[in-house]
């Protein structure tokens, strides 16, 4: 089975159908601004309301018709994708508990009701982490529901990923075996005012950066037997730096992150990684080894990290062995995401 680890679904209106009664005061309102720009207004507050791909039909882009996605799938082979969020790549639409429970538990019925049991489009549940409780019930929805991970970025509000305050989503996330899925975006207001610039787009970025330093200074791993995390949507190139640079925090300042081999460090913490057609990989599998990279098109997106034909790309690499590529196509995705 061809995985794409890593494919989005653009919210439409339709999302927000899933809101209870009392709920409906906070649904999101789709509003047009000048040119192309589309925005969500939530809270007071307005979001970007991307259109994505414009090659690709918007029923496509927005899981109405599946049969079409398929389709396009299949032309590289793909027989599943892991799908995660737009909107929530910008933040929690709101600083309140309640309307942050709301909306998640709509999007998440959303994706429920897409995957139906289709095993064609898994899907990544978004917890509304200012109500762990909430939380920690979405997870067990997901769980029944085609989820295959929990959706993070990197810094979340004022937390990065070791902070005891995720210990709760982390321990249920174990027990119902689904991994945590880094994604490139951000979850903190003032990183985001400072580095969302359309032409740098390196707002989503830098706290996959963070996420991982936080995550191997800390030697959160060692308090858990099967967790998984994967850090999606930013490429493999910065692993030897980051593995190199935790290496040098254990000796320098006594961080719990020691690191006994470079190779080895990402099996050994049970990490995986999106790789990009673009990386040296050669480089890069020196310090990953071939059992934790995977790819993705970021399908229905349109950004640098777009790459619809990835999978065709990657296979025609010859620097890369046919084992190590089945390996990143197929069987490090499926050992991530439990499939």
């Amino acid at each position: 089975m061809i995985i794409d680890a890593d494919a989005h679904v653009i919210e439409s209106d339709r999302t927000w159908d899933y809101l209870e009664p009392h709920e409906r005061k906070y649904r999101p309102v789709a509003l047009d601004g000048d040119g192309d720009e589309k925005f969500w207004l939530v809270d007071g507050q307005l979001f970007s309301r991307e259109a994505g791909d414009l090659d690709l039909p918007i029923a496509v882009r927005q899981l109405d018709d599946l049969k079409s996605r398929a389709e396009i799938m299949a032309r590289s082979g793909i027989e599943a994708q892991v799908l995660y969020p737009t909107l929530f790549l910008q933040g929690m639409p709101s600083k309140r508990p309640e309307i942050q429970a709301a909306l998640c538990r709509s999007y998440n019925r959303w994706l429920a009701d897409i995957w139906n049991g289709d095993h064609r489009f898994y899907w990544a549940v978004v917890p509304p982490l200012l109500d762990m409780q909430a939380s920690l019930a979405e997870l067990e929805f997901g769980k029944k529901n085609g989820a295959r991970a929990v959706f993070l970025r990197g810094i979340e509000g004022e937390w990065l990923l070791h902070d005891p305050y995720l210990a709760p989503l982390y321990k249920k996330a174990e027990e119902l075996d689904l991994a945590i899925g880094v994604h490139a975006g951000n979850g903190n207001q003032q990183f985001k005012d400072v580095l969302f610039r359309k032409d740098l787009y390196f707002f989503g970025i830098t706290p996959i950066l963070a996420g991982f330093n936080a995550l191997a200074s800390s030697g959160l791993q060692k308090s858990y037997k099967t967790l998984r995390f994967g850090f999606i949507e930013a490429g493999s190139q910065w692993i030897p730096y980051l593995v190199r640079e935790a290496a040098r925090r254990h000796e320098k300042i006594k961080t719990k992150g020691k690191v006994d081999d470079f190779s080895t460090f990402l099996t050994e913490n049970r990490i995986w990684v999106t790789a990009r057609t673009d990386d040296d990989l050669e480089y890069v599998l020196r310090y990953t080894g071939q059992d934790v990279l995977m790819l993705g098109t970021d399908f229905g997106h349109l950004d640098p990290a777009a790459e619809i034909d990835a999978f065709d790309v990657l296979r025609a690499k010859p620097e890369v062995g046919k084992e190590t590529v089945d390996a990143i196509l197929s069987t490090n995705a499926r050992k991530f995401y439990a499939i």
